[in-house]
């Protein structure tokens, strides 16, 4: 279903790494990073990155490293409620 860049978008967007991070981080422009998030959002169907980074944490995509499962998406739902609230109020 992910090639190899998307897989690699998949990683760094479930750990809310901005565009910049992304592409020092992997090699790539902040174009090429821009496009595959939009590819992304597409392909999945969804909204924004935000929810791309959310199917990337619950999916596996993000290695959650020492947290639990739940806290890991503990985590995501904090981060995704501060992120929608101001995406509604502004």
């Amino acid at each position: 279903m992910f090639n190899a860049d998307e897989r690699r978008m998949l990683y760094y967007l479930g750990r809310c790494l901005p565009n910049r991070e992304i592409a020092a981080n992997t090699g790539l422009s902040e174009s090429r990073v821009k496009t595959l998030v939009y590819i992304l959002t597409r392909k999945l169907r969804m909204k924004n990155r935000t929810a791309v980074a959310v199917f990337a944490a619950t999916k596996g995509f993000w290695d959650l490293g020492k947290l639990s499962a739940n806290s890991g998406v503990q985590f995501l739902q904090r981060i995704v409620l501060d992120r929608v609230g101001h995406e509604t109020t502004g």
